[in-house]
């Protein structure tokens, strides 16, 4: 995968250290040069590993999981210094995979004015990371995104195309009937063909099911077994299991076989005389609906005309798009036959997307649900079961009573007085979300690379967005570095901010701009905010000069966030406050606990009963640093809190004082 300045590789090592030892390993090399590595090459490289491990959070991309699911067992960087060299090119090896590659390129070499490449990728090869966002956002909100997946409607399509054809002319030659029986000729072509498309796209888990059930359909005829459509679809997912447990946590899993599922009871019941409600509406209605809940807890919101937009869509991508598809495929030997097909199915799909977009911008297209309390998640998987019940079954129709839950708002709000910090776990940087009764204030946005990574998005966002906060009344950049307002760029997307604070300038548009001065203090809910550096004229700059909030509650329990100041800062802090000014029974480690800050004095002016460091996994600063775990006297207890090894922090206060909460404590994994 190539984007402007990363390269990302997946490796299978043979040596490791000189040792011998196969591991698959994801590896990213960062230059503005062409990625230089092909499928099937042999590479002698230097890179930096790191075990497996992922931000660990509320809503956030699961990237640990995600490598479990994938077979990832450590990922890292190449480094360029002893330069990487190319030992041999094998190209017996991932056959599949170079003709993946071969194909794309030389699509997009006789379409290289089209503007739908990235479709045409997802849609024939399963290379869906082309996508741009505006796309994926377009298809979320339509609820087409299913159509771009190499799912078992496409597969399905060239299966029963090939058999018909090998059947049809197979059957021309009686000695071939003689030979071999002209279905079991077709059912051989059929998986073939449907194995071939599941190659070159990846081995896809919608085209790899699809292949799977087809094998075991056709074994089940063969041998005169009668399976029903459940059947086969249990077996194929015993299959999946028992090769690969962990795809049980697989979205992509849930929803490609809880689809067929629903399919098959959509298909099932009483018989009606109107066939085109049956075999077509009816699996639509019974598709959207029975897939919901998982929608909903997935991505909390749902494409509310998806079933009327899909009725559409369907048989355009089934009868055009997908056949153009394969047609501009066979066309390949003859590029200016090819090239027009090409080009044909761009205008096709550009169609397509004026319509989406249409769709898209009218009133609730996406509705928004949040509410993360389970009772409410069973209480929508309860009404889904009742009203996917065969018609004229008693209690069907309570599952409209079942949906009253969801229209019931979580008001739970905080005391008067009271507040809460959630420390987000961003990684190598700092995100801090402040919370009183009525008000939400955040302290930091998180990291941002070049390579396009940002937690404001992955992180920040999604955490907002579960909790239901599209508002922010104060957005605090503690100081101008990547690591604490790399994320601010993608959060102002999706909340408005009504206050930007820092210690720098152009953070933010200057409307809302203002800068974090010593002594300036604010009151919301009961609850005081207060800067206590820098100084108006400081002589600081970047980390020394960052803002540091102290917030007291109406009981007097405190919280100080420092950003990343160093001992400088920290004598000086102490120079221009009293000593009881700083106490505070809860600290946001200085500058992710590096040796350079938490001087002795300034630790036993805060006197803090808890401590949290903001710290990445791994990290090659090696924060926290281990003299000041000692300083905070951390291995003597557990009063210290280091994110990278327990997730988001929160932080709550009640009337005995603070009460810390790790995610991974709450949530912990199976694996560890």
């Amino acid at each position: 995968i190539t984007t402007a300045s990363i390269c990302r590789i997946k490796f299978t090592t043979k040596t490791v250290s000189n040792n011998n030892m196969t591991r698959n390993i994801a590896l990213s090399l960062f230059s503005k040069a062409p990625c230089p590595f092909k499928v099937g090459q042999l590479w002698h490289l230097t890179a930096r590993l790191k075990p497996l491990g992922g931000n660990y959070s509320l809503a956030a991309a699961d990237s640990e999981l995600q490598s479990l699911i994938n077979n990832i067992h450590a990922r890292g960087f190449i480094k360029l210094q002893p330069a990487p060299i190319l030992l041999a090119d094998k190209k017996y090896i991932y056959p599949w995979l170079r003709l993946q590659q071969y194909l794309w390129q030389y699509y997009e070499g006789i379409c290289t004015d089209c503007s739908y490449n990235s479709v045409v990728a997802a849609l024939l090869f399963g290379i869906s990371w082309q996508l741009k966002p505006d796309i994926r956002q377009l298809l979320a909100a339509t609820g087409t995104s299913h159509l771009l997946a190499i799912s078992g409607l496409h597969v399905g399509m060239l299966a029963a195309l090939v058999s018909y054809l090998g059947g049809f002319f197979w059957s021309r030659r009686v000695k071939n009937i003689m030979l071999l029986p002209s279905p079991y000729f077709a059912n051989i072509l059929a998986i073939a063909a449907a194995l071939f498309y599941c190659a070159i796209s990846g081995f896809g888990l919608p085209a790899a099911r699809s292949v799977v059930m087809l094998v075991v359909y056709s074994c089940s005829k063969n041998l005169k077994i009668n399976l029903s459509l459940i059947q086969v679809l249990a077996i194929t997912a015993f299959l999946f299991i028992l090769y690969w447990p962990f795809v049980i946590w697989s979205k992509s899993f849930l929803l490609s076989f809880g689809a067929v599922f629903l399919l098959a009871i959509s298909l099932s019941g009483k018989l009606t005389n109107n066939k085109s409600y049956t075999s077509y509406i009816k699996p639509q209605i019974v598709i959207s609906l029975g897939l919901s809940p998982l929608i909903i807890l997935f991505w909390q919101q749902v494409p509310l005309y998806s079933v009327l937009v899909n009725m559409l869509a369907i048989p355009i991508f089934s009868l055009l798009v997908v056949p153009l598809a394969f047609l501009v495929l066979l066309c390949f030997p003859v590029t200016t036959v090819a090239s027009f097909f090409a080009h044909l199915l761009d205008k096709l799909i550009a169609l397509l997307f004026v319509f989406f977009t249409y769709i898209s911008s009218l009133p609730y297209s996406v509705v928004t649900i949040i509410n993360n309390d389970m009772l409410v998640y069973c209480s929508l998987l309860l009404a889904t079961a009742l009203f996917l019940l065969p018609t004229g079954f008693p209690g069907r129709y309570l599952s409209f009573i079942a949906l009253l839950p969801l229209f019931c708002i979580n008001t739970t709000l905080l005391e008067q007085g009271f507040f809460r910090v959630v420390f987000l776990d961003v990684g190598q940087g700092s995100a801090a979300l402040v919370q009183t009764r009525k008000h939400n204030i955040l302290f930091d946005t998180g990291p941002a690379y070049p390579g396009g990574y940002s937690a404001g998005e992955t992180i920040v966002w999604p955490y907002l967005k579960a909790k239901n906060i599209n508002k922010l009344d104060d957005v605090i950049v503690s100081h101008p570095d990547l690591d604490h307002r790399g994320g601010l760029a993608k959060i102002i997307e999706h909340v408005t901010i009504k206050h930007g604070y820092t210690s720098a300038t152009g953070v933010f548009r200057k409307s809302i701009e203002r800068r974090c001065i010593a002594g300036y203090k604010w009151h919301y809910d009961g609850v005081m905010f207060e800067f206590l550096w820098p100084q108006e004229h400081s002589i600081f700059k970047k980390n020394n000069n960052s803002c540091v909030l102290k917030i007291t509650s109406a009981n007097n329990n405190t919280a100080l966030l420092t950003g990343d100041i160093e001992k400088k800062a920290e004598k000086k802090i102490l120079e221009y406050n009293h000593a009881d000014k700083l106490n505070s029974r809860l600290l946001f480690a200085p500058h992710h606990g590096s040796k350079g800050s938490s001087s002795k004095d300034f630790i036993t002016a805060v006197a803090p009963q808890f401590v949290v460091f903001s710290s990445g996994k791994y990290n090659k600063f090696m924060f926290p640093h281990e003299l000041v775990l000692y300083r905070y006297a951390c291995v003597m207890g557990n009063n210290c809190f280091n994110i990278a090894d327990t997730g988001t922090v929160i932080a709550n206060e009640t009337k005995l004082g603070w009460q810390l909460l790790s995610w991974r404590a709450m949530y912990p994994r199976l694996w560890h």
